[in-house]
């Protein structure tokens, strides 16, 4: 395919809409002899249609397609089955800047012209024509995997591989791994899982040689799940699988960095113009964010987007913190109640199998991945307390004493008391404070565990069977829980490191850089989305690409065109309601959707450090 067909509409046409047909007839000119391609030659065929050039922008229509040539004498004759047609009059001006044809040519040209030897035009073609990589979803019931004898000692109500789903479900016979032994080498092996050793899980600014990190906190988490799993007889490589990417989805700068950009989606801090009645571009949170970091921005298999990873861990990392799985009626942008559009994450058939008119996780490796990320969050924020010199050993018990917990209290004293004792006998050199920070800690960490285990057997030991979903081996109950005591202690001592850390000047400087830095470079993505990456405007592309062909590549286009389509996009007025837009400015919207999100996608996965060198080079002057 060596050649292009570029056609205006003074040629003999025909148009077949329902086939999507055309027929294009015309004389053979004598100056162009040497060009007909010979009989049956197949080639790409770019044809404009009553096409105008107003204002600077050809208007018209242009049909893209394949198509081969019949020759009857002088007469020629051109079949083309239309795989896309474009009308939206900035993207064919684009086309026909790109095609390196002088927009003056549709006035003057009464026939057809030959586009020979163009790389660049037959690229753009494919890009249009080709729509991006759709996977073919199987049935549910067709995606049963084989069991596996090393899961006979599990117990009844675990995860066992026959039960994955997953939305490809490309397997393979000869692959010996369990289901979710998969799931967890994909996860650890993929680009999010490592950045995680360079975002901020604690408030503090400084890095020091303790800095808690959110790799460090999802192994803490990790260890803290596998050891309730274990002692319940769960499944130990789902509920890890769920562990180490319950996180993925976190911004830089901790919370911090996750509130701004909820809040800028959700329009309370105004860089998206328009008057937003609804939640349009459904808020931001970790846990629906780390959805779309495996199943979307992945890209590992020629196969399936993402890393097809089971709805079982997906439905972990979705419900492993608290909050409302889908948006409540009449959702505004300042929703009282936190809502987040699922809808934005995941593709809708995908949905259903995630449970979302529960809560909590319906697997209970899926309960106990969110059980043990409240501990940790606990247990290293008193570590950083003790670390910060914001709360002591002494008072933590004075404190469990007055909220009547003594079982806890009593065996903290204890350790307080062997601590002093062995100290002055045989480490008389041992930093005392630190031994007893490390002691604590891990008591903390064990008397929840060891709650968590006795409350959930009781529990299921108390379950009624009848309520099992038994065709999908899920659960309608909440089954893995900490006692009341336990639930109670654990809100406390949140209280306490809230009041003693959150409000100290260093978090709050910390909190006022992730704000200012996050805030910041989305600004410039937005005001300018040529700043972004290659890679990010490639996606951009590909998503939009996805709904329609009336798009300008940002890395491939015309220079004036494409300033031309980023102003509308970022800043043509919209009306909020659907019902009142025109047929352009719907298409407007969508493709301002898709930036918005690709810009969360871009922020959202830096680094701490990338982030601040990101935000430095970007605002130097």
């Amino acid at each position: 395919m060596k050649e292009i067909l570029f056609i205006t509409d003074q040629a003999q046409i025909e148009i077949y809409e329902t086939d999507l047909v055309i027929k294009l007839d015309w004389p053979t000119p004598s100056n162009l002899s040497s060009l007909i391609p010979e009989e049956n030659t197949v080639y790409y065929i770019a044809y404009l249609q009553d096409c105008q050039l107003i204002e600077n922008e050809i208007s018209g229509t242009l049909y893209l397609g394949v198509g081969s040539q019949t020759r009857e004498g002088q007469d020629s004759s051109l079949w083309a089955n239309v795989h896309e047609t474009i009308n939206l009059p900035l993207a064919i001006t684009n086309f026909c800047a790109v095609a390196e044809l002088e927009q003056t040519f549709f006035k003057k040209n009464k026939g057809w012209v030959t586009v020979e030897s163009a790389e660049n035009l037959i690229f753009m073609i494919k890009e249009l024509m080709f729509k991006p990589y759709i996977a073919l979803r199987k049935p549910i019931k067709e995606q049963v995997y084989p069991t596996m004898d090393s899961e006979n000692h599990l117990s009844l109500y675990s995860q066992k591989n026959q039960h994955c789903r997953r939305a490809t479900g490309y397997f393979d016979a000869q692959d010996k791994r369990g289901e979710f032994q998969r799931d967890y080498e994909r996860i650890v092996h993929s680009s999010a899982y490592r950045k995680l050793v360079d975002k901020a899980q604690i408030f503090t600014a400084s890095k020091g040689d303790q800095y808690r990190t959110r790799m460090t906190h999802t192994m803490e988490v990790n260890q803290i799940a596998r050891a309730i799993s274990l002692a319940l007889n769960l499944n130990t490589h789902l509920t890890e699988a769920i562990a180490i990417g319950h996180d993925l989805g976190h911004t830089p700068f901790g919370h911090q960095g996750e509130r701004t950009l909820d809040a800028i989606l959700k329009n309370r801090i105004p860089i998206i113009p328009g008057d937003f009645s609804q939640n349009p571009f459904g808020g931001f949170k970790h846990n629906f964010q780390g959805l779309r970091v495996l199943q979307k921005l992945e890209e590992r298999y020629a196969e399936f987007e993402g890393l097809d990873i089971s709805y079982q861990v997906l439905e972990g990392i979705l419900k492993h913190t608290g909050g409302r799985i889908q948006n409540c009626s009449n959702c505004t942008s300042n929703c009282d109640c936190k809502c987040f559009n699922l809808h934005e994450m995941l593709e809708d058939e995908d949905i259903p199998m995630l449970f979302p008119d529960y809560p909590f996780s319906t697997t209970l490796e899926g309960q106990v991945v969110a059980i043990a990320d409240e501990i940790a969050q606990r247990s290293h924020d008193l570590d950083d307390a003790f670390a910060a010199g914001a709360l002591t050993v002494s008072e933590l018990i004075q404190r469990l004493h007055l909220q009547s917990a003594r079982a806890l209290s009593d065996r903290l004293e204890k350790i307080q008391q062997n601590i002093t004792i062995q100290k002055a006998k045989h480490r008389f050199y041992a930093n005392e404070s630190q031994l007893h920070q490390g002691r604590i800690v891990s008591m903390v960490i064990r008397y929840f565990i060891d709650d968590v285990i006795h409350q959930s057997e009781e529990n299921i030991k108390n379950y009624t069977p009848n309520l099992f979903f038994k065709e999908n081996h899920r659960f309608d109950t909440q089954l893995i829980q900490l006692s009341l005591e336990g639930e109670k202690l654990c809100c406390y001592l949140e209280k306490i490191v809230s009041r003693k850390v959150i409000n100290a000047q260093e978090t709050v400087q910390f909190d006022h850089k992730a704000a200012v830095v996050t805030e910041g470079l989305f600004r410039l993505y937005y005001n300018n989305p040529k700043l972004l990456p290659f890679t990010v405007q490639r996606q951009i592309f590909i998503a939009i690409r996805k709904h329609t062909p009336n798009i300008i590549d940002l890395n491939d286009g015309d220079l004036a065109c494409i300033n031309e389509e980023l102003r509308r996009i970022t800043a043509m007025p919209i009306p909020p309601q659907a019902e009142k837009r025109t047929p352009t400015e719907e298409e407007y919207w969508m493709k301002r959707k898709i930036l918005v999100r690709a810009i969360a996608d871009w922020i959202s996965g830096m680094t701490d450090s990338f982030a601040l060198k990101a935000f430095h080079q970007l605002y130097e002057i």
